[in-house]
């Protein structure tokens, strides 16, 4: 089938049932046409779903920028009080020039997110030849990490993946130019000055030594009772563009009691998530390294930056926000670099075991079930799945 074909039926399927479309896009997601229509069923999620969580705060701001000038948004103390960082200005901006839907309004912010999802994975396209069975298992793990409810935020997460897309292209291409076009992403979310850091940093401290020696310090530090995340929102960079709620000292109060009843009382299985992602990166990597020393010497600079971030992490650990953040962060750049070792020649065949296969496979199946789990609000929508444009599903409405 031509590619042309190809194209030409999806569209038809999609009209008729955007859930199957989904479904065969990620059947054939190698097909840059599938990746298109996986984009577009995301806007056909959000469409149907309308805004939730942090988007629905966004939404409300939105709806003040009809009939109003760029600047004078720029200016307001609602827009400024979401966030200082231009993109949801100009996003709510173009939108509102067409007075969009609530439906539109969220069905464009969860089909950019997932643009820049896919141009992320794309990155690593020269790897998807030849996959086998521990490939595949660790590229779902790079797709899952985050979870799927993240289509909700308009700021961070998106400005994550637009960091992720110049960082992977640095490490595939060893062009310096896309490294130094990492911190694009502040122009989404202030916050990922972290991740700019972690990766030039990465680039300075080339001793692995010195990165694990790193790591081990943030794990003892991890329960020193010191607000880590709190300490960098009062540097005088960070406050000039931070949001401004959030340099409250009744919000830091409130987090920091959230945090203490989350770490104390939370869901056990949503804590050991990530942790048990990340174990899974690190046994794989060491199941490597017994076969092959040199492991670790390809792509350096992003083990460094895995390793950093996950410091990092820990390091915030008093603030549940920040680490949930961060420590996902980490287990996004770990999962794409473990992606990108295991597909060298040297690597590709040192892993056969079924053993591997299935200790690998069922850590990301685990962190696979419980991103659906937490998206079960959605999920559970049933008429989402069967139905199409023509069939509008009552709106869901999830504050953040």
């Amino acid at each position: 089938m031509t590619n042309g074909t190809y194209a030409l039926l999806m569209t038809i399927l999609f009209f008729v049932s955007p859930f199957l479309t989904f479904v065969i896009s990620l059947c054939l997601f190698r097909n840059v046409i599938s990746q298109i229509f996986f984009v577009a069923f995301a806007f056909y999620f959000g469409w149907q779903v309308g805004p939730n969580l942090d988007l629905l705060n966004h939404y409300h701001n939105y709806l003040n920028f009809f009939g109003k000038s760029l600047w004078q948004m720029f200016v307001d103390p609602y827009s400024l009080y979401i966030g200082k960082e231009p993109f949801h200005f100009l996003f709510k901006y173009i939108l509102s020039l067409f007075r969009a839907s609530e439906r539109v309004f969220a069905g464009c912010a969860c089909a950019f997110y997932a643009a820049c999802f896919i141009l992320y994975m794309r990155q690593m396209r020269q790897y998807f030849q030849h996959l086998n069975l521990i490939k595949l298992i660790i590229l779902i793990g790079a797709a899952v990490a985050i979870e799927f409810h993240w289509f909700f935020g308009l700021r961070f997460w998106t400005g994550a993946f637009v960091f992720m897309i110049f960082y992977v292209k640095y490490m595939v291409t060893k062009n310096k130019l896309y490294l130094l076009l990492t911190p694009v992403c502040l122009f989404f979310h202030v916050v990922l000055v972290i991740f700019v850091g972690c990766a030039f940093l990465a680039e300075i401290i080339r001793s692995v030594k010195l990165q694990y020696i790193l790591l081990a310090v943030s794990f003892f530090y991890k329960y020193v009772d010191f607000g880590f995340a709190k300490f960098v929102a009062s540097l005088p960079f960070v406050k000039m563009f931070y949001k401004t709620n959030y340099q409250s000292q009744e919000l830091q109060t409130f987090l920091a009691q959230k945090t203490k009843d989350y770490l104390e009382n939370g869901n056990i299985v949503y804590r050991l998530r990530l942790p048990i992602m990340i174990f899974g990166i690190f046994f794989t990597l060491f199941l490597l390294w017994i076969k092959n020393k040199n492991v670790n010497k390809v792509f350096p600079q992003m083990y460094g930056m895995f390793l950093i971030t996950f410091a990092v992490a820990n390091f915030g650990y008093s603030d549940m926000i920040f680490y949930g953040r961060v420590l996902k962060m980490a287990t996004l750049v770990g999962y794409a670099y473990l992606f990108m070792v295991i597909s060298q020649k040297e690597n590709v065949n040192t892993i056969k075991s079924l053993f591997v296969k299935s200790i690998m496979g069922g850590i990301v199946l685990f962190g696979l079930a419980t991103a659906l789990v937490e998206e079960r609000m959605f999920l559970l929508n049933i008429p989402l799945w069967f139905g199409n444009f023509f069939t509008e599903v009552p709106l869901l409405e999830y504050d953040d």
